[in-house]
């Protein structure tokens, strides 16, 4: 799980990947879900931890990641 700003959605799921792919990762899903007012808007119960790491990420231009999955073969 990452949280990223951008200008927009698409551009802030673009800056993920390609913060990932220079880490040498290959992720395999990467979905934008929106704002902090677009989840909640959409009834996403979201606590003060991700809220934190959304404003972090805001404040910083920057991706936060928080959570990796690793998958292998």
């Amino acid at each position: 799980m990452c949280f990223a700003s951008g200008v927009d959605e698409a551009e802030a799921v673009r800056e993920t990947v390609a913060l990932l792919k220079r880490a040498d990762l290959a992720p395999l899903d990467v979905t934008g879900y929106g704002t902090l007012q677009e989840r909640l808007d959409d009834g996403h119960d979201i606590n003060q931890e991700e809220r934190d790491l959304m404003q972090q990420a805001l404040d910083e231009n920057s991706v936060v990641v928080y959570q990796l999955t690793p998958f292998y073969d």
